[in-house]
């Protein structure tokens, strides 16, 4: 790259990017939350709740959209006008609904087809016993 200086080079290096976490405003600093200790994030009006492993939570001043355009789309999703859920820590699926520990969040229809895609499901297939092979 060069500057305006005639046989003045600025130094290139590679393009990379640190994705493990997130810095987010306190007071007069910028603290790092790593990305996998992250749970959920729960729209709160024009604020927003980011709840951790562990129990704690923390308000930002910036409503859900902005969070969900910040947030990786590899490893958060928004599932539902309120809530974007760390992929990783969805444990189960009951219904129409996501749990992650103890909490159950709601999918909403426009999401659930896309959400659902993004993992592996093994059903339980039911039929007569020379289907499943055991009958003899």
């Amino acid at each position: 790259m060069k500057t305006e200086k005639p046989g003045v080079t600025t130094p290139t290096y590679p393009v990379f990017h640190v994705c493990d976490g997130i810095f987010i405003k306190q007071n007069s600093s910028r603290v790092k939350y790593l990305y996998a200790d992250i749970l959920y994030v729960e729209a709160s009006r024009s604020y927003s709740d980011i709840h951790f492993k562990g129990g704690s939570k923390i308000t930002i001043a910036l409503p859900l959209l902005v969070v969900e355009q910040k947030f990786p789309h590899d490893q958060f999703m928004r599932v539902h006008r309120r809530y974007i859920l760390n992929l990783n820590c969805i444990c189960a699926f009951c219904g129409n609904s996501a749990r992650i520990g103890k909490e159950l969040f709601m999918i909403s229809a426009p999401y659930r087809r896309e959400l659902y895609a993004l993992f592996d499901f093994l059903e339980e297939v039911r039929g007569d016993t020379e289907e499943r092979g055991d009958g003899e």
